[in-house]
């Protein structure tokens, strides 16, 4: 009997983290990006990615980027831009970074590492995949800007989640509230 309700307190415990991570990631998901022309943009999303993974680990996260990329184009009024490849690309993102950061040292060659699989499967790959097929461009249209603006991006990235998980209040976070 005791042992059931410790596993009721860390299932509830549980799906209470990962109903916080999902807010989380939509309210990064929502802040304005910058816009470089039609194909290149630079948002805040990445940094809910990465606490998806910290602290679910790669399969949770990957549930968590199906979630938030669902209800990001519900919540954003724009269902008619909704598009399953890049549902797919939250899933594979969420998949990395929890693979690479969860339960492990979070120093800045693992989290480097970690962002640049993302930028080069996610971001370079099946994202330009999705925005050859949804536009017709052709990949010289768009992708040397991509290139550019993930050259700018990935230590950016990297050295802003590796100060953001250097916190002491962060650390306490991750310690106490990881599934």
């Amino acid at each position: 009997m005791e042992n059931t309700k410790k596993y009721n307190r860390k299932r509830t415990l549980d799906i209470t983290v990962m109903a916080m991570v999902v807010a989380i990631r939509l309210v990064m998901e929502m802040l304005p990006a910058i816009k470089f022309g039609l194909y290149v943009q630079i948002g805040f999303g990445f940094i809910g990615a990465a606490i998806a993974g910290v602290m679910l680990g790669p399969w949770r996260a990957a549930l968590v980027g199906i979630l938030v990329d669902i209800l990001g184009n519900f919540f954003s009024g724009k269902s008619g831009q909704f598009f399953i490849g890049y549902t797919l690309t939250a899933l594979v993102g969420g998949l990395i970074y929890g693979y690479f950061l969860y339960k492990r040292p979070l120093r800045w060659e693992q989290i480097g590492l970690a962002v640049l699989l993302v930028t080069l499967f996610c971001n370079l790959g099946l994202n330009s995949i999705w925005v050859h097929m949804m536009t017709g461009e052709a990949f010289t249209v768009f992708m040397s800007m991509r290139i550019l603006k993930n050259m700018i991006t990935l230590p950016l990235n990297t050295a802003i989640l590796t100060v953001l998980f250097s916190n002491k209040t962060m650390k306490t976070l991750i310690e106490k509230y990881r599934v």
